[in-house]
């Protein structure tokens, strides 16, 4: 950067430190040399050469009521009242305003007093020279500070591809303007009409040439800015771009949008519906609700990613009790006070234990006449158990025997045991460990037949701890194949 930009950044630097009056001084200063300029302006066009300094001197009376007036009346127009930098549209109708009362006040005055003399066609003409020249110095000075100012900072801006040049797009790109974080250097829609275009200034481009792109421009991210597609589109999408490993993020869904949970403007990591390329299904509240609904339910393991969500589905279904058993604190610390902000009526008990402490799932099911139990206390990582197979069997298995054994002084009316189809024909450990719980609650079924014993085959389960969705989601994030 040369000596003069630098001392010009220098002076805009110290300028935005100062306080807002003093940032008003310099633009009601700035504003009235514009005015005066343009009253000079409109002389010079009106009159010729010879005869410029002659009429000035003859209007000088009328010139300084105008500026007066015209300067006076941007106050009450509310054109010192936005911040610079973040001035949209509003800029223009406050111009306007401005100029309009001014030259009201200052045709009022003339009526009044008719010995303030300015020719008509100067009264014209300056107001519309300054009404250009008030806006232009705006739009300039928040160029200066948005680009050359705020964007000086000693940061890494990471060069960003949105895919979507809809309004989605639009208003995403408005939103990064102000975060400095992104540089948007394209965008990415599949409309022949619109490749080969601009929208801001940015290329239009079409998803072939992402890749060409990606490398001329250093492209690090894809942010897809199409919240209205369906979940098998953003798969497609989504298999398009991972060969060129790239960092993926998107827009909330029409959905998330209307319920609240996500606007235009917050990004978040790519979702398991859009890599699973089907939309979610609603599960049966009416099945739910018999073994819930105004019941003590007990869930082990639930500070867990599926515990957690059985309770959060369990909570909905509005039960007496809910027992939250969990061996991790800060997972028990988690997710009771997130289901504390949902509670309504529902007594919620945390319970920080073990499923081999016997003793203690004892005392629950008889302190709290426990009526369903589900069971979703396991290790599930394969390579973990694998490296620690005691460990594995001594949580699955003996676990499960534990809260078996408990369940005899006080048989609940059922239990569903949280299994996974790596228990079918299993060939390693968390499976092995896993195909003998069932089979211990098999056995439990036969001997206390007055009890509903159940068990579900989870698959792999989307967004689980144990799931393979956040290591997709990772490697799309880290730009690895």
């Amino acid at each position: 950067m040369n000596p003069l930009a630098l001392i010009a950044q220098s002076l805009l630097q110290a300028l935005s430190n100062q306080p807002r009056w003093i940032k008003n001084l310099v633009l009601i200063v700035t504003d009235c040399c514009l005015l005066a300029g343009c009253l000079l302006l409109a002389f010079a066009v009106r009159f010729s050469p010879d005869q410029l300094f002659g009429k000035l001197e003859a209007f000088s009376s009328g010139s300084a009521w105008w500026l007066g007036c015209q300067t006076i009346a941007l106050w009450p127009a509310g054109l010192y009242r936005p911040v610079l930098r973040h001035a949209g549209q509003e800029l223009l109708v406050q111009v306007v305003r401005g100029i309009l009362l001014g030259s009201v006040a200052f045709l009022l005055l003339l009526w009044f007093q008719p010995k303030i003399l300015l020719p008509r066609s100067i009264v014209v003409m300056a107001p519309i020279f300054g009404l250009l020249s008030l806006i232009s110095m705006r739009l300039i000075f928040r160029w200066i500070i948005r680009v050359h100012l705020l964007g000086s900072a000693n940061q890494v801006r990471s060069a960003v591809a949105v895919y979507g040049a809809g309004a989605a797009g639009l208003e995403l790109y408005e939103s990064l303007l102000h975060q400095r974080s992104y540089l948007i250097r394209a965008f990415v829609d599949d409309d022949p009409k619109l490749q080969g275009r601009q929208l801001r200034g940015i290329p239009i481009i079409s998803p072939s040439s992402l890749e060409g792109y990606r490398e001329s421009l250093d492209l690090q991210w894809v942010f897809l800015a199409m919240p209205r597609v369906s979940h098998e589109r953003r798969k497609e999408i989504l298999e398009q771009l991972r060969p060129l490993q790239i960092g993926v993020k998107v827009l909330p869904t029409m959905n998330q949008l209307l319920d609240g949970k996500g606007s235009y403007k917050a990004l978040q990591e790519v979702q398991a519906a859009d890599l699973l390329g089907r939309d979610e299904i609603a599960p049966d509240l009416s099945l739910l609700e018999k073994d819930i609904r105004g019941k003590t339910i007990l869930v082990t393991g639930a500070g867990g990613s599926i515990g957690s969500e059985l309770c959060r589905e369990i909570l909905r279904q509005h039960p007496r009790k809910l027992i939250l058993l969990e061996q991790h604190e800060h997972a028990l610390y988690q997710i009771e006070r997130e289901l504390r902000l949902q509670l309504m009526g529902t007594e919620l008990v945390p319970c920080l234990s073990s499923i081999l402490e016997k003793t203690r799932i004892v005392e629950l099911l008889q302190q709290h006449q426990v009526e369903t139990v589900y069971h979703a206390a396991a290790y599930k990582h394969v390579p973990l158990v694998e490296v620690n197979p005691l460990e594995g069997l001594r949580n699955n298995v003996l676990g499960t025997e534990s809260l078996l054994e408990a369940c005899q002084s006080h048989l609940p009316q059922s239990l569903v045991l949280v299994s996974t189809d790596k228990a079918v024909r299993p060939t390693n450990v968390m499976g092995s460990s896993k195909r003998m719980a069932e089979l211990l609650v098999q056995d439990a079924s036969r001997r206390w037949p007055e009890c509903r014993w159940t068990m579900v085959r989870f698959g792999n389960v989307l967004d689980s701890s144990g799931s393979v969705i956040p290591l997709f989601r990772e490697q799309l994030n880290s730009r690895r194949p």
